[in-house]
């Protein structure tokens, strides 16, 4: 089917406009999904030597897209059920995607995705198969509706699940750091102010995480609150764990160092029993790959002349008794 008959023909033409909304849709999904969230570029600019982490920035007005994306979500608030916006909010939260706008973009972005692959499916069933009935067409974009729908819930996902594991890995070197300047002296406040300094922690999730939080201090909000958010937005029982115990210390006075260096142990402990643990899984993992994979092929190589070579000898004794 050439360019020229589907602009010809006014369905087709309709019908390839729809796919090309149901691709573009996708891009949106996939592009719309990676913002660099407030916390990145204040990160990149501490990274970069232009801000002090002592001195917060002052507050600064809404721009148009902030002012955009909060009435977008606030009238997705007022759609969704609460405990559901609540969930996909913290969702969002733990992949990294804080503010209005992330959020707003989400949501549009799950629309977009689901209006526009139910479109393509529709439309490229109809163009390549125009004898298709339509309960089967509307059958296809509930279909494309669907995994539309869920697209963009995996890709946070994924996002939320490879930060948790960043998250994870950085913990224990930001542990050592902080024992060792819990151990000469400082607070909990000096001791992350000192961890960010500098090139002390590299930048990733957890450093803008530790950011927020001391940012949250100075401004006035109670230590305790602001590391329990800290634990929240995370969603990683090692930091839990960790939160709860520097929360006992301050509470019972008893001292950051020791605290400190107890989770340390206890965190690459944990960390040892579930590297075992997934060495131990290995060799259950591993049948299944085994036994499709890789026996029949060794049975072919190593049965198959054998077989073949009995079958020739059977042959020949046949034709032999025969003649």
């Amino acid at each position: 089917m050439t360019l020229a008959q589907i602009a010809g023909d006014p369905l087709r033409f309709e019908l390839a406009l729809l796919v090309l909304l149901g691709l573009a849709a996708l891009v949106l999904v996939r592009l719309v999904l990676r913002p660099a969230s407030p916390s990145d570029a204040r990160c990149l600019k501490l990274c970069a030597g232009d801000l002090a982490v002592s001195e917060p920035s002052p507050p600064r007005p809404l721009s148009a897209g902030a002012k955009s994306g909060t009435g977008a979500l606030e009238a997705v608030r007022r759609v969704l059920p609460h405990r559901l916006f609540e969930l996909y909010r913290e969702r969002l939260v733990r992949a990294g995607l804080r503010g209005a706008g992330p959020a707003a973009t989400f949501f549009a972005a799950k629309a977009a995705a689901t209006i526009g692959l139910a479109a393509a499916a529709f439309a490229s069933f109809a163009l390549l198969l125009p004898g298709t009935p339509l309960a089967a067409l509307i059958g296809i974009a509930a279909a494309g509706a669907a995994i539309g729908f869920v697209l963009p819930d995996i890709l946070v996902g994924r996002r939320a699940r490879r930060r948790r594991e960043r998250i994870e890995a950085e913990l224990p070197f930001a542990l050592d750091l902080l024992v060792t300047l819990a151990e000469a002296g400082l607070g909990v406040d000096a001791a992350f102010a000192k961890l960010l300094e500098g090139r002390g922690l590299r930048r990733g999730p957890l450093r803008d995480e530790l950011d927020l939080a001391l940012r949250e201090i100075r401004s006035g909000k109670e230590r305790a609150a602001a590391l329990r958010d800290v634990a929240e937005r995370t969603g990683v029982e090692s930091v839990a764990s960790l939160v709860v115990a520097l929360v006992q210390a301050e509470q019972l006075g008893t001292g950051i160092g020791t605290v400190l260096r107890t989770q340390s142990e206890a965190i690459r402990s944990r960390r040892q029993s579930a590297a075992e643990e997934r060495a131990m899984k290995l060799p259950v993992q591993l049948i299944l790959p085994l036994v499709v994979c890789v026996f029949p092929a060794i049975f072919v190589v190593t049965l198959v002349p054998a077989i073949l070579r009995v079958l020739g000898m059977m042959s020949d004794a046949m034709s032999q008794f025969g003649g």
